[in-house]
């Protein structure tokens, strides 16, 4: 069996290496994103799961007690994933709606604008990936290919270091700021 700290380095080298070809400056919009979408999933969740929880009726949960718990995980996915989305997407939209009268997409003129993308790229790849492993894991794992890490394995300490573990209130939300201010300079 696969172990699921396995499967989030293997998706973070994925991020680098788009970050390498990216470049920094497009990968930070793409960071932006990934915090916003994460404190937009922090800050709806709460509310999202009291709607769920009140409005499945008692039946549905004794058939499926995990079905709830599935429902919300899909959602904080998709959340992040329409996010992240239009963060990789931005520059190939304000292109497309200003007609290529703006320039968005400058490309990379060093390496070192490519090691700093690789390192960007793997920020977001730990950033993303490790939202959407806190999720399953706040969910107890409801679906039958994913289960939880055994105690004491390198995947359980790992899911101890993940950003939102550590990114609570007021952190979140001065990131938030900071990476709006951070795109903000960089794309002007």
């Amino acid at each position: 069996m696969l172990e699921i700290s396995a499967v989030f380095w293997l998706l973070v080298i994925i991020f680098g290496i788009i970050g390498l070809i990216r470049g920094w400056v497009q990968e930070i919009q793409v960071t932006a994103a990934a915090v916003l979408a994460m404190f937009m999933v922090e800050q709806i969740t709460p509310f999202i799961a009291d709607t769920l929880t009140l409005r499945t009726s008692a039946e549905l949960l004794a058939g499926d007690p995990l079905g709830t718990l599935r429902r919300l995980f899909l959602l904080q996915c998709a959340l992040t994933g329409i996010a992240v989305f239009f963060g990789y997407q931005g520059p190939v939209v304000i292109k497309f709606a200003t007609q290529n009268r703006v320039n968005v997409s400058r490309t990379r003129d060093t390496i070192q604008e490519g090691l700093i993308g690789l390192g960007a790229g793997l920020l977001n790849g730990y950033v993303i990936v490790g939202a959407v492993w806190w999720y399953l894991n706040n969910a107890r794992y409801p679906f039958a290919w994913a289960t939880p890490p055994l105690a004491g394995s390198s995947s359980e300490a790992l899911l101890r270091m993940m950003p939102l573990g550590f990114l609570a209130s007021p952190w979140l939300e001065i990131l938030v700021v900071v990476f709006f201010l951070i795109v903000i300079v960089v794309l002007i």
